[in-house]
């Protein structure tokens, strides 16, 4: 049962406030007052003994009424696509978090002086939570965010109002109600013409508060936004990972981030295609070129393909179930195949695909031997490039009793699989569990995929073990959730990575097993890069969920993806058609099929086998100089 919340701030007509069971009341460096079950606070600006009220109203013939000619008490909407932005300016305390911290969406001197669509959706709600007096709110999805859950406390604001949190209550003798019952600002220079709630005129008459002789109790707890009030900047030119710093030293936590770095990262923009002309004769449009991907030659069952690009491996739990059946339909009608991803077998995404690529993992989800030969390929997950040396990540909000079932997991739960598996420790191992897998599938393609790290090293133990296909991961490959110091510290680009996995396979004449590529490639020319650099097979996630759905919120670790991408929120998931989105992947995949064969033609080849490096040149030297690609 919710404890009853007695607390009351009361305001007298032309007088103080009167405070019962506030609990604390700190100074605007974070220092606790020493006060009582009942306190009286100045009101008027110019007691003595501020914060605390000495009579002096009396004698200054303070008046409490609200004044003509003060901002309308009115809530506005500013609706986006992910997200509706409420703002009540008749409230607002002018302290300048939003304009400071987020001026993409918080425009000063512009109309409309919202817009939800100037930053991601995580930033927005970050600032808006750093609001005080609960002018600004939210909503996802129809549902209205607008208190934060925290202790009962007044705080002063450096020479400015009172900012009251955790819902104390408000007893206004004019009937005034704060806009958010959990945190709101009462004036505290006397001069705001919107009484008792602050409207920025503090800024305006310079009022001072010298907080030096105020009664302190021997503690202290600071946070930055009361020590720094309006100083707070949210980044700075020169130091950018201010922000990290000031989020970690708050939170007491690691920042946990989903999808790509943001960090720079080389570009395939720099490597070009070259159109053959008179030393190479290119193909006419109506010559057949062929896409046809054959991924495990020497299995006895290989995995064939139409196209070199399938959807990679993204689970049920960091993707909707509904996201997943898209995902399988789209990449079904292109012929094509999908990972399963690590949460185990969805059922329903198997039935719907045309070729199904099992991730076997460490905590080994669905693995069953009945499992093993319905599907059409396995492959092991040693690791992924955002987060190298450590394992999936689920947050318990995004587990329910369906994904907890597959998995083992009580709903609700933290899923955190081990970095490695217990019975690969060796060469010999890894060669006993394909061969064990082998025999399951009854000769199915058995992969191994490892994040671009020790290239050769990892290779050469990978294929000593007779694999039919290694994948490569390389940066920046995106995840559903991963610490963000990992994400943008570690793995190797992908460019230069698949560089040197292909020269591996060529030095020791490996020709049997297909290579992989994945992590960061979007678009045909891209894979038309890749393929020429020695690729077999792309495989795709990013592009495959903006495809289908995805807005690139960013949001993912939360559970609360607008487009229910990414959340197993049912009110969010009925955003998802699952027939619109599996059509559009189907487009997406199908376009980039065929401009796979225009960009085939145009070099002067007649299948996607035969492109190969000197199709390309760069205009990148660090690209030329560590790889074989000439410079233009």
């Amino acid at each position: 049962m919710k404890k009853k919340n007695d607390s009351l701030i009361e305001t007298k007509e032309d007088g103080p406030y009167v405070g019962s069971d506030v609990l604390h009341l700190k100074t605007s460096k974070g220092e606790q007052v020493k006060i009582t079950k009942t306190i009286v606070l100045c009101r008027c600006g110019k007691s003595s003994a501020k914060p605390f009220c000495d009579g002096t109203h009396n004698k200054v013939n303070f008046k409490s009424a609200k004044i003509d000619g003060r901002q309308p008490d009115r809530l506005d909407d500013y609706v986006g696509q992910g997200i509706t932005i409420y703002d009540n300016r008749g409230v607002c305390s002018h302290i300048g978090y939003c304009t400071d911290n987020l001026p993409s969406v918080f425009r000063m001197g512009q109309e409309p002086w919202i817009d939800p669509e100037g930053a991601f959706v995580d930033e927005i709600i970050k600032v808006i939570n750093m609001c005080p007096s609960g002018a600004l709110s939210y909503s996802i999805h129809g549902v209205k965010h607008d208190s934060l859950e925290r202790k009962l406390c007044v705080s002063l604001r450096r020479d400015g109002p009172y900012h009251i949190v955790g819902g104390i209550n408000l007893s206004d003798y004019n009937k005034s109600k704060p806009e958010s019952k959990e945190h709101y600002t009462l004036c505290r220079c006397g001069g705001s013409k919107n009484k008792p709630f602050c409207d920025g005129t503090h800024w305006y008459i310079k009022f001072k508060d010298d907080e030096s002789n105020i009664p302190l109790e021997n503690c202290r707890e600071v946070t930055i936004e009361e020590y720094l009030g309006n100083l707070k900047r949210s980044e700075d030119d020169f130091e950018e990972v201010m922000k990290d710093i000031h989020q970690m030293s708050v939170s007491g936590k690691s920042i946990v981030e989903p999808m790509r770095t943001k960090k720079h990262v080389i570009s395939w923009n720099d490597i070009l295609i070259k159109g053959a002309q008179l030393a190479k004769t290119p193909l006419n449009d109506d010559v057949p070129v062929s896409t046809k991907t054959i991924i495990g030659p020497k299995a006895k069952k290989p995995l064939i393909i139409q196209t070199p690009i399938y959807v990679t491996h993204m689970s049920f739990g960091a993707l909707s179930k509904e996201i997943k059946i898209a995902l399988a339909k789209g990449s079904s009608r292109v012929k094509t195949a999908i990972g399963s991803g690590e949460g185990g077998l969805v059922e329903e995404s198997l039935k719907n695909s045309y070729k199904y690529i099992f991730e076997y993992v460490p905590n080994k989800y669905s693995a069953t031997d009945e499992n093993l030969k319905r599907v059409d390929a396995v492959e092991i997950k040693i690791g992924q490039s955002a987060k190298p040396g450590m394992g999936g990540h689920l947050p318990g909000k995004k587990v329910t009793s369906e994904i907890g079932k597959i998995r083992g997991y009580p709903t609700g739960s933290d899923i955190i699989s081990p970095a490695h598996f217990d019975d690969i420790n060796n060469r010999d191992e890894l060669k006993l569990v394909v061969d064990t897998l082998r025999k399951k599938t009854d000769g199915k393609p058995i992969g191994i995929k490892i994040a671009a790290g020790n290239i050769e090293a990892d290779l050469e133990i990978a294929l000593s073990s007779n694999p039919d296909f290694v994948t490569v991961d390389g940066r920046p490959g995106a995840t559903a959730s991963a610490l963000k110091t990992v994400k943008d510290s570690t793995s190797l680009p992908t460019i230069f990575a698949l560089y040197r996995a292909k020269k591996y396979f060529d030095e020791n004449n490996i020709k049997d097993v297909s290579l992989i590529i994945t992590g960061g490639l979007r678009l045909s020319s891209d894979f038309v890069k890749a393929l020429a650099m020695g690729a077999d097979a792309i495989a795709i996630g990013t592009a495959a969920l903006m495809a289908v759905a995805c807005q690139q919120y960013r949001i993912c670790d939360t559970g609360d993806c607008p487009v229910g991408v990414t959340t197993q929120k049912s009110e969010l998931i009925t955003r998802v058609t699952i027939e619109h989105s599996a059509k559009k992947l189907e487009n997406f995949l199908r376009v980039s099929t065929e401009e796979i064969k225009t960009f085939v033609r145009l070099t002067g080849n007649k299948a996607v086998t035969d492109l190969n490096r000197n199709d390309l040149f760069t205009v990148n030297t660090e690209i030329s100089r560590y790889t074989d690609i000439e410079h233009a």
